[in-house]
């Protein structure tokens, strides 16, 4: 871990991935996202995934909420860059809710993927509405939570915030809500958030709607959305006569456990 948290501060590092090393404590992932730098770096793209053992995880949950603070520290950081955050961890609802915290004041991130991470729908509502103010992210999945998110009411209110986060959000173009409870009325509301004109979604994965006549409602108008976004790509900005410069190499680490691969590959710019 040591290691890994000096490789973390090195500034010519762009991506870091840590995957499948299932024996990183609590502790150690604190250490980790304290490593995180808060200015003078070039990374861009954090991946931790199927680390932390989920018993382990559950005895300390304090040290897992402090390990998403100073996530969200480096993630609202004057000097941020981070632009992709990817987790497969059991932060639970008491770690997403203090990752949520971070969600109104971030400059650099544009994708936030936390599937999978044990979340229930007090944590799903925290993020919800740390997305309603929201003004970086383009991306966001919070999906395939587990059996407790997909029926029960508290769910469903996960669900209605974030339809209302869709109302004043004018960034997020991609949302992935699959797994959590889809009802009629609540197909409604998608329905009424995406339409409003200012909102920039163009794609929404999510549970089956019950009524057949709702859901076409519903897939039609992400495709009109996104046929309307592209259109407005197509619309070339004016020339600056500039070139951009092309990037030479990358400074890439990567870690997977025994079975997927024995190598550790960093590669840091000169």
């Amino acid at each position: 871990i040591i290691a890994l948290s000096e490789l973390l501060r090195k500034p010519n590092l762009l991506h870091f991935k840590l995957s499948g090393v299932d024996a990183v404590s609590p502790t150690a992932l604190a250490a980790l996202m304290g490593a995180l730098p808060l200015g003078g770096s070039s990374l861009s793209e954090l991946c931790i995934n199927n680390c932390v053992p989920l018993d382990a995880a559950e005895k300390e949950t304090a040290i897992i909420s402090n390990a998403m603070n100073l996530l969200g520290k480096a993630l609202t950081s004057a000097s941020a860059s981070i632009t992709s955050v990817e987790l497969r961890l059991p932060i639970g609802d008491q770690g997403a809710q203090v990752l949520a915290r971070a969600l109104p004041n971030t400059t650099s991130l544009e994708s936030l993927n936390v599937s999978r991470c044990g979340i229930n729908a007090t944590g799903l509502v925290a993020i919800a509405k740390g997305l309603a103010t929201n003004r970086s992210l383009t991306k966001l999945n919070v999906s395939l939570q587990g059996e407790q998110t997909r029926s029960n009411e508290r769910a469903q209110e996960s669900m209605v915030e974030f339809c209302r986060a869709l109302q004043t959000n004018t960034k997020l173009t991609e949302l992935n809500v699959a797994d959590l409870p889809m009802t009629d009325a609540i197909a409604e509301q998608l329905i009424d958030s995406i339409s409003i004109e200012a909102c920039s979604i163009k794609s929404v994965r999510y549970s089956a709607v019950p009524s057949d006549a709702l859901g076409t409602r519903l897939a039609n108008l992400l495709a009109e959305k996104e046929r309307q976004i592209a259109q407005r790509k197509r619309t070339p900005p004016p020339s600056t006569g500039n070139t951009p410069r092309k990037q030479s190499a990358s400074g890439v680490f990567s870690l997977k456990s025994a079975s997927e691969s024995q190598i550790a590959d960093s590669r840091i710019l000169a």
